[in-house]
């Protein structure tokens, strides 16, 4: 055993998507501007009283401390704080579910490449809009989001119209 402390980083990530792991345990996905994509395990934040039980809700976005050893591939969530909850007092239908779909095709279509800072940048001010937007606004604000992901990486499509 090392008498050395792990090596430990911080930043601002957003939470992309969570799974239950064991009985009170949370593995989050995270997306960060310095690290990229974490895969980050949160112990004990499925209970009620947990301090990193807000830092792992999907879409929010929070100053994190976690492991950082490049040689695993799932690192530790130590603590943090939360910067932007953007459900927090306006939680409709419409909000959560343009939400949870950006945050899906960010998961599911990351561009890489060293692109990770500028997708971190696109997805906050989208976090951030998204959370004082006029109700009925939540479609239009969804869809020149993903023109802009469709941008960053590339393959923005010609529209004229």
């Amino acid at each position: 055993m090392s008498v050395l402390p792990r090596p430990a980083a911080s930043g601002r990530g957003l939470v992309l998507r969570t799974w239950p792991t064991g009985e009170t345990s949370v593995i989050a996905s995270v997306l960060t501007a310095e690290h990229g994509l974490l895969r980050l395990m949160a112990k004990g934040a499925r209970q009620t009283r947990s301090r990193l039980r807000p830092l792992v809700q999907p879409g929010r976005v929070a100053e994190l401390e976690f492991s950082l050893d490049p040689a695993r591939e799932l690192q530790y969530l130590r603590g943090g704080g939360l910067v932007l909850d953007p459900l927090a007092g306006r939680a409709t239908l419409e909000r959560t579910a343009y939400l949870l779909a950006a945050l899906e095709i960010v998961d599911r279509c990351r561009p890489g490449d060293g692109h990770e800072a500028g997708l971190f940048a696109l997805c906050q001010d989208y976090v951030q809009v998204l959370s004082c937007a006029d109700a009925g606004r939540e479609a239009a604000l969804y869809y020149a989001f993903e023109v802009a992901l469709l941008d960053l990486q590339g393959v923005r499509p010609l529209l004229e119209a």
